[in-house]
């Protein structure tokens, strides 16, 4: 099983893997950031770089850790077979 981890951090990590999670991140990072500060988009609450930048981390780890887990249960089921 160590072998499948290692494959999928290499299939994630590729060019491919990487510009899908860059190009999520640059489409629902500034959605997530309007909804979570919403108040200092339109009022006159401070905005944070912090939670700006955490609103597209999100999204950018969630495609990497959604593809690692596709192609850790892939090698897996192909080694059970």
């Amino acid at each position: 099983m160590r072998e499948c981890g290692q494959r999928a951090m290499r299939g994630c990590l590729d060019g491919q893997a990487l510009r899908r999670a860059f190009m999520i991140a640059a489409i629902v990072g500034p959605i997530l950031t309007v909804i979570n500060q919403w108040e200092a988009v339109t009022g006159p609450a401070s905005f944070s770089l912090l939670k700006a930048g955490l609103s597209a981390a999100v999204p950018f780890c969630v495609s990497l850790s959604s593809c690692f887990l596709m192609l850790y249960k892939q090698c897996a089921e192909a080694d059970h077979f």
